[in-house]
């Protein structure tokens, strides 16, 4: 998940006498700090002391070791400064974020003065005795710094400066306890020798994502699952299945506590439905459009109808899962293939409907040649069947014979393997003519027609141990309706010779 957030800020500048403390970079001192303090000559001791980074007995104080890592130290500053500042914003409030030195240690406080114009004092702040340090751009040396505290003196009156800006928020992971933030924009200074500076402060800010995604998406939003609340089933079938938006937008949206962004833009965020009508409606649409394509077995539509109600976006709605008849009944026939595929596949085709069904053979399922009976000849009178498979195998032979009806014209058109031998009386062996013939496929002639049956896998895995016929491995049987060329070609051949 990546979260970004956006907002326009706004910018004043003013001219200031005041005293602050700011963290200064001493890099020479950090180095001096990571030496053997003891052996410091006295003079740079007292130094260290007098900057608190070393106490009375010569050892690091809490500054000093914060100092050894970061290298800033506090120092305090008085004179005349230009402040850019960001002006009453929701989140941020109203805090510095560029300075300019124009005169240190010096200004004038004679009576009738320019800077004695008290008239405005209540509209600057001062930061005094706080504990955050406020990253600001030194406009002297084009770096960042941080403020810690600022106590204003006077203020010049002068023509009113504003800029613009925007603030950036990003975070990858929703459990983040903070957030990174930054502030940019152009500020222009009063003087000609150093015009303007591009505002860049980098920050990170003490709030955690999911409070601010609740205060901002309010009621959109759920934090206990952290998912977008949606109002209604996905009509993306990308978003319907794997529960996720992969891009959601908004535009000028107003929080409570953080204030109005221009901007939300949240990636890969995921779903939750709003309600159990909205969560049924969605694992309704859920079965119809994943089995429409593809036949699945009973026991695999009951895994994936649980694994859907485990996923925060259907769970906890009160939803069980269905199977049988009953699963049946849920999708009804207007469902399409979805309804027929589950049908075939739980042997629930109802009684009545002439249609040809596609249906499973599961590995290890036993008692397949009742199975395939069912399907292919009961209710009709069988004449002939051909099968051609380059596969079949003399050790097929048994269970073949037991899975066809009896007294029936069987043609069997392989390769590879020698079956004449080993042939009930009626059964003839016939080699596949040359060419792709990689195909699995039973022709099997009823009355006056024929029909075409594709077998996924080859006859060789049908296995018979006590009297029961069992699968080797999984095989799914589908009706088709055009035939390969060769096999057109026999078709065609007993047709015409008068044998049908």
């Amino acid at each position: 998940m990546k979260i970004v957030l956006e907002r326009n800020l706004n910018f004043e500048r003013k001219e200031l006498v005041c005293r602050m403390r700011l963290m200064q970079s001493r890099p020479d001192l950090q180095k001096i700090m990571g030496m053997n303090l003891s052996q410091l000559p006295e003079r740079l001791s007292d130094y260290l002391k007098k900057l608190n980074l070393l106490d009375a007995g010569g050892y690091p104080t809490e500054l000093g070791e914060k100092f050894r890592s970061d290298g800033q130290i506090p120092v305090e500053e008085y004179g005349q400064y230009e402040i850019w500042y960001l002006i009453d914003d929701s989140w941020f409030g109203t805090r510095p974020v560029a300075l300019r030195r124009i005169k240190a240690g010096n200004y004038s406080d004679q009576k009738g003065d320019k800077w004695r114009d008290r008239a405005n004092y209540d509209k600057i702040w001062n930061i005094e005795n706080s504990d955050e340090e406020y990253p600001v751009l030194d406009s002297d040396t084009g770096n960042h710094t941080w403020l810690r505290s600022l106590s204003v003196k006077a203020m010049r009156k002068t023509q009113l400066e504003q800029a613009t800006g925007t603030l950036r928020c990003e975070a990858e992971n929703i459990d983040e306890s903070s957030i990174q933030c930054e502030i940019s924009g152009s500020l222009h200074w009063s003087t000609k020798e150093r015009n303007s500076d591009n505002l860049k402060i980098p920050g990170s800010y003490s709030e955690t994502v999911k409070s601010l995604l609740s205060d901002v998406l309010g009621a959109e939003y759920d934090p206990t699952r952290n998912a977008l609340i949606s109002n209604s089933v996905p009509g993306d079938p990308q978003e319907l299945t794997s529960f996720v938006r992969q891009l959601f937008e908004r535009k000028d949206v107003t929080s409570n506590k953080h204030g109005i962004f221009s901007k939300i833009s949240i990636e890969r965020m995921s779903l939750r439905a709003s309600n159990s009508a909205i969560a049924r409606e969605w694992l309704m649409k859920l079965m119809r459009y994943s089995w429409a394509k593809r036949y699945v077995p009973r026991e695999q539509a009951e895994l994936e109808q649980l694994e859907w109600l485990q996923n925060p976006a259907l769970s906890d709605m009160g939803l069980s899962s269905f199977s049988g008849e009953e699963l049946l009944s849920i999708l009804g026939r207007e469902s399409g293939e979805a309804y027929w595929n589950i049908a075939a596949m739980h042997d629930l085709v109802p009684s009545g409907i002439k249609v040809s069904m596609p249906f499973t053979l599961s590995k290890d399922e036993q008692l397949i040649d009742r199975k395939i009976h069912r399907h292919l000849f009961d209710r009709r009178e069988v004449r002939k069947v051909i099968i051609s498979d380059p596969y079949v195998k003399p050790e097929s032979l048994p269970a073949l014979k037991r899975i066809l009806p009896e007294n029936i014209s069987v043609e069997i058109y392989s390769h590879k393997y020698d079956l004449e031998s080993h042939l009930p009386p009626h059964w003839a062996h016939k080699n596949l003519p040359k060419g792709d013939t990689h195909d699995r496929i039973w022709l099997v002639h009823s009355g006056k027609q024929w029909e075409y049956w594709n077998f996924s896998t080859s006859a060789d895995q049908f296995g018979e141990k006590g009297g029961v016929i069992f699968m080797n491995k999984q095989m799914t049987i589908t009706p088709i309706e055009k035939l390969p060329q060769y096999l057109q070609d026999i078709v065609d051949i007993q047709t015409t010779g008068g044998i049908f």
